[in-house]
């Protein structure tokens, strides 16, 4: 089975962009913390993970999350390789099937989204939204420079 589930905070905001066949894809990277703090620094670490989202779930991020919101993903592992300067490079990304918002949204009136929502996108199809949910409490000692 390959099923890969993270919460994390955006390194930077998503940008979609369009495939030559018309689909959208966002690639971005997902700060992951780690569960034990760096002894010398006492902060916690961060893995970054390259994630790639299509068609709606691109969409969605690009529309509602911002670098350092903190979201969760689902989906899996993709390896994939490329040559560069004459060299084989691999790269392993999260193919995203799903996102969950775990911060609340807030956005302004011009777009027409609520506060204190979250917004779900599974396979391209949008569930309907909650008042009700748990928000993740923010770690004061969670930093990962930016």
């Amino acid at each position: 089975m390959n099923h890969v589930s993270l919460i994390g905070c955006l390194a930077r905001n998503v940008e979609v962009k369009n495939t030559q066949s018309g689909s959208q894809v966002a690639r971005f990277s997902l700060a992951v913390r780690r569960e034990y703090k760096n002894k010398a620094t006492g902060k916690y670490e961060a893995d970054f993970i390259n994630c790639t989202a299509w068609g709606r779930n691109a969409e969605f991020l690009q529309n509602y999350t911002a670098k350092g919101k903190q979201v969760g993903i689902e989906g899996s592992l993709q390896v994939s390789s490329y040559e560069k300067d004459g060299q084989k490079v691999y790269s392993t990304d999260v193919v995203v099937n799903k996102v969950t918002l775990i911060e609340k949204v807030e956005r302004d009136n011009y777009t027409g989204v609520a506060q204190n929502q979250e917004q779900h996108i599974e396979n391209g199809n949008e569930y309907g939204s909650y008042d009700d949910y748990e928000v993740y409490p923010d770690d004061p000692g969670y930093d990962v420079g930016f």
